[in-house]
């Protein structure tokens, strides 16, 4: 909280009172103590402004620092952030998260902040189903067929376009990033030990299944990785006007994040899930 109201002192300028102090309507029912009150914050046309203020200087740090912008996933229906531009107006964000969607979201009938927007077309053949409630097997199905069509077709290693952005680092990180993703998805899906294998019968084609079962889900997850990650590299690019993305590329916890939601969403829709994330990188 302190945090919070220091930001908003140093950036939107707002001069603080004590809760306790101030006479407002706002503060009906409430307990004042120990809280900070800032006048007009959240009332117009002071809100509209500080939303400005606050996008502006967001812009400034992502380009500065040149991080992952994280407003492409904020749910646009539950935030007053994120209806601005990318890059001082050059990429609306809608546009951006419908982007996103059509390269990362096998769950198109799903009403969801990463939806595309519905056409008139649309709503005239039925408008009311265009947001039918997803079940789990549903889901589970949508999902598995976009992994069949989609991904089960890429290859099992970088796309020349993401190995160009991995190659446009301070130094090549191509092989750490398969490296990595081989040694950690190996251990997310493993595969039995030789010396495992000399046993006969059905327990013999039991194992030869369990082995090709967790090749099968780890190639998928590998392809699912580099697939989306050669997305947010060209989003990122294209917000920054960079192709140097050493910050984003050489950050161990951010690609290991997206290994473990990928074995996670795999893992998911084949119902095999154990354990969820980020329990599932314990093992790593």
């Amino acid at each position: 909280m302190e945090m919070a109201n220091a930001l908003i002192v140093d950036i939107l300028k707002k001069k603080p009172c004590s809760a306790s102090e101030c006479r407002n309507k706002n503060l009906e029912n409430m307990d004042p103590d120990g809280l900070t009150y800032f006048e007009g914050l959240m009332e117009e046309p002071s809100l509209s402004s500080s939303l400005d203020i606050l996008e502006k200087d967001y812009d400034d740090a992502i380009r500065s620092k040149g991080e992952l912008d994280e407003r492409v996933f904020i749910n646009e229906e539950d935030s007053l952030l994120g209806s601005g531009s990318f890059s001082g107006g050059s990429m609306n964000l809608s546009g951006v998260k419908r982007k996103f969607d059509s390269i990362a979201s096998p769950t198109k009938p799903i009403a969801s902040p990463l939806s595309p927007h519905h056409t008139l077309a649309s709503h005239l053949n039925g408008g009311a189903n265009s947001k039918m409630v997803a079940t789990p097997v549903s889901t589970a199905m949508t999902t598995a067929k976009w992994l069949r069509t989609f991904i089960s077709p890429l290859p099992s290693k970088p796309s020349a376009k993401l190995e160009g952005f991995l190659a446009l680092c301070d130094r090549d990180v191509t092989n750490d990033v398969v490296r990595r993703a081989q040694v950690i998805l190996e251990v997310i899906f493993p595969s039995s030990a030789l010396g495992e294998r000399f046993v006969t019968g059905s327990l013999q084609s039991a194992d030869l299944m369990d082995n090709i079962w967790a090749e099968q889900r780890r190639l998928e997850a590998l392809k699912l990785y580099f697939r989306v990650l050669e997305a947010m590299c060209r989003a990122e690019a294209q917000i920054l006007h960079a192709t140097n993305l050493t910050s984003l590329l050489t950050n161990e916890r951010f690609h290991r994040c997206m290994l473990a939601c990928s074995a996670e969403l795999v893992l998911a829709t084949h119902k095999t899930v154990t354990m969820l994330f980020p329990a599932v990188l314990e093992r790593t």
